[in-house]
C-alpha cells in the first residue's frame, strides 16, 4: 500500500469509532536484538513480559483500560525526540560507523568480531 499523505478515519478503514485495534505494521526482518533491546529501555515495565500468556494478559488490559493506554502513548510521543528508538539520524550514523569499521577489518584481513561504536553523543 503506497504511503499517503492523509492518514484515513477509523471509519475510512473499515474500524469501529471506539475500541483497541491490535495490528502490527512492520517487517520482523527490521527489528534486531538491538532494536528489542532499546524498547524494552525505553519502555520499562509498561510492555515487558516473560511468555505469550502474560503479553495477552496486558494487550488484554491495555485494550480495556482506554486511561493506562493513553499513559502509555503520551509517554512514547514526550520520548520520541528524546530516546534512541526514535533518533534515525543517529541511529543511521552509527550504523554507517559499523559497516566501515566490519569493511575496514575485512579490508586488513582480519575476522568478524563484535564491534563496539564510540557512544559519541547526538548531534
Amino acid at each position: 500500500m503506497p504511503a499517503t499523505s492523509k492518514t484515513p478515519s477509523r471509519s475510512e478503514a473499515g474500524l469501529p469509532e471506539t475500541g483497541f485495534v491490535f495490528a502490527g505494521y512492520s517487517e520482523t526482518h527490521k527489528i534486531g536484538p538491538e532494536n528489542f533491546d532499546i524498547w524494552m529501555l525505553l519502555l520499562r515495565t509498561e510492555l515487558v513480559t516473560t511468555s505469550l500468556a502474560e503479553y495477552e494478559d496486558v494487550a488484554r488490559t491495555l485494550a480495556q483500560n482506554p486511561a493506562r493506554l493513553a499513559a502509555i502513548k503520551a509517554k512514547l510521543i514526550r520520548n520520541r525526540n528524546t530516546e534512541p528508538l526514535f533518533d534515525t539520524v543517529h541511529f543511521t550514523r552509527d550504523l554507517e560507523s559499523a559497516y566501515s569499521a566490519m569493511w575496514e577489518r575485512q579490508r586488513v584481513g582480519l575476522p568478524p568480531t563484535s564491534i563496539a561504536l564510540d557512544g559519541s553523543p547526538r548531534v
